[in-house]
């Protein structure tokens, strides 16, 4: 279930399927999470969360796409809302292999076409349809290999490992 908003810390990511990716990654990652992850409805339109968090003086960091509409996002989060670099990242930040990259990208093609098997598809999901197929396993708790390709997942591991470090650091 999506934690409350303002249980610190906090990982606000872009939307529902980087949520549900991270969170069907986090049941087999080899870290402990340290934070809870908010699923924001954009690149764009994070403002209200973080001016939710920055007035309850909660330790958070905003994670986007390294795409150019998450890199700009990124500047304007930080130049509107006056926040250090370590708190509004994107991929880039994480790995530099991960320029230029959505969260979809880490996964790698082997992972959608994992589920359009899975789902009996003709061609790999769309963005929502692999949303949807993320949060039913999630819920059913059946994650793991048989929804991620092995890299896809060791790239998702390899966030929630960054980001724990970095709350752990603070």
């Amino acid at each position: 279930m999506p934690q409350i908003v303002g249980t610190s810390p906090c990982v606000i990511v872009e939307g529902i399927s980087d949520y549900y990716a991270l969170m069907a990654a986090s049941t087999s990652c080899d870290c402990a999470l340290n934070f809870n992850i908010v699923p924001g409805v954009g690149s764009t339109s994070s403002g209200n969360l973080i001016s939710l968090l920055m007035g309850r003086g909660e330790k958070f960091i905003v994670l986007l796409d390294d795409d150019k509409a998450g890199r700009e996002a990124r500047d304007r989060y930080r130049a509107k809302w006056l926040l250090p670099e370590d708190v509004v990242i994107t991929l880039a930040d994480i790995d530099a292999s991960y320029a230029t990259m959505a969260l979809e990208a880490l996964l790698g093609p082997e992972s959608f076409e994992l589920a359009q098997r899975k789902m009996g598809l003709s061609s790999p999901p769309k963005k929502d349809q692999y949303g949807l197929f993320l949060a039913e396993h999630y819920y059913k708790a059946q994650t793991g290999l048989d929804i991620f390709s092995p890299q896809g997942l060791e790239n998702l591991h390899a966030v929630l490992r960054f980001l724990a470090q970095r709350f752990a650091q603070q």
